[in-house]
């Protein structure tokens, strides 16, 4: 069971001396009282819903291929629905370092997939990066052998 502590009225008006602690169940919203001396309490709170446009795990669906790929030319690909609202994204290659190697716009088009030379890349380990000007992005690990 997950605890977490609140600290009553007393806390907030006087930082030494602690007169009502309680205990909030984080899996129930129940709070648990702790007595001491006289004083004894206990409330049940509700558990707050945040509300987003898309979904916390939201993903574009991009795929690399060939991936290990030994240069030359690779494919990538994404789920054209997620773009619907979108005419065009960006599309980035970055090295372990950070350093930023490409970058260029993507229009959306309904196919879903674009070719991208890479032959410019020696052999290692980078980052593909696909984001929207609504600051959407995904990230997949592209290997050149």
């Amino acid at each position: 069971m997950l605890r977490s502590p609140i600290f009553g009225e007393s806390y907030a008006q006087n930082f030494v001396e602690w007169q009502e602690v309680e205990w909030l169940d984080v899996e129930t919203d129940y709070i648990e009282p702790l007595s001491f001396g006289d004083e004894e309490s206990s409330a049940k709170t509700e558990p707050m819903v945040e509300n987003t446009d898309r979904p916390a795990a939201f993903t574009y669906d991009l795929r690399v291929y060939p991936n290990p790929s030994s240069g030359g030319t690779i494919t990538f690909t994404w789920d054209p629905q997620e773009f619907i609202q979108a005419s065009e994204f960006h599309l980035s290659i970055n090295d372990m370092a950070g350093r930023r190697l490409m970058d260029q716009k993507v229009k959306v088009l309904n196919l879903g997939m674009e070719n991208l030379d890479v032959s410019f890349l020696v052999p290692g380990t980078y980052i593909l990066q696909l984001s929207t000007d609504d600051g959407f992005h995904q990230s997949e690990t592209l290997i050149i052998q």
